[in-house]
């Protein structure tokens, strides 16, 4: 799997970043813990991710990535990962 800088990576735990090291070390770090990487954000989104976008009115709005997300208008304003939402979560016995 190629790394370059400036290349978004999506980790084990959800966590999505985006790799700007030329060091070697880092390199493996990352190829380490990561599940997929891509120069593109909208590539790391997967079924279960909640998503804000803005659409071209400035409307914000919050979306569940569903097997038939499609993004045809608008910008990504944030990502929280379902594997972050799951963390993130008070169960309620």
């Amino acid at each position: 799997m190629t790394l370059n800088v400036g290349d978004y990576v999506r980790t084990k735990k959800g966590t999505i970043y985006q790799f700007n090291s030329t060091s070697s070390m880092a390199l493996n770090g990352a190829k380490k813990y990561m599940v997929k990487s891509s120069p593109n954000i909208i590539d790391l989104i997967e079924v279960g991710d909640i998503l804000t976008i803005k659409d071209i009115f400035g409307n914000l709005s919050k979306v569940e990535v569903d097997e038939n997300f499609k993004l045809l208008t608008g910008r990504i304003i944030s990502i929280v990962t379902k594997e972050q939402f799951e963390q993130m979560e008070y169960k309620i016995n």
